[in-house]
């Protein structure tokens, strides 16, 4: 099962590939004759059985950025979102600190969307980013610490409602949409 995918500017693709369980997935790089180009191989882990890689994002100096749910690539612990140099190894210059924070185990990130300036926008399931409070949506500068001059305020929950940002779309004008996904859940009454 594919999970995310990109194109990259020579058409190799990349793809994110679940193996049939949810702990088994690699970012593979094929060649536009559709084999597998062996030499790129980041190793992406997860301390217990649950990941899933949401997203793979092509710069245009050929980085990519990938988001999902893990704790390490290639063995150095790293959360959430990466960046990986054009031969698959990570790319030390970016940094998310501690990552992202939730109130649970990990955050769940679904979409990402570069801005024309590299800054990142990251939408999906968190509270904030390295300790400073950013509910669902984030941008990130072009190291990977958080943009604190973008901050949309708070999206709130009502009792039984669980949102979280589940795309991102950039308008010709600069304007960001951001579609949310809403779970309801329905009131069982006192404990």
């Amino acid at each position: 099962q594919i999970s995310a995918y990109a194109i990259q500017a020579d058409g190799s693709a990349l793809i994110a590939v679940s193996h049939g369980q949810p702990w088994q997935i690699e970012v593979l790089r094929l060649n536009t004759d559709g084999s597998r180009d062996f030499s790129f191989n980041p190793e992406i882990r997860r301390s217990n059985e649950w990941m899933r890689i949401a997203g793979l994002l092509i710069q245009p100096d050929g980085r990519i950025l990938v988001a999902g749910n893990f704790t390490s690539v290639n063995d150095v612990p790293c959360r959430d979102l990466v960046r990986l140099n054009q031969d698959g190894g990570l790319d030390r210059t970016f940094s998310l600190g501690g990552g992202f924070d939730t109130p649970y185990d990990s955050a769940r990130i679904n979409a990402m969307l570069l801005q024309p300036d590299d800054r990142i926008l990251v939408g999906g399931w968190f509270a904030g980013v390295n300790g400073t409070p950013r509910r669902l949506l984030a941008r990130l500068n072009v190291d990977g610490s958080l943009d604190d001059s973008f901050h949309v305020g708070y999206f709130d929950e009502a009792d039984g409602v669980e949102m979280e940002v589940a795309s991102l779309a950039l308008q010709l004008d600069g304007r960001v949409l951001a579609g949310l996904k809403v779970s309801t859940f329905p009131d069982i009454g006192p404990a």
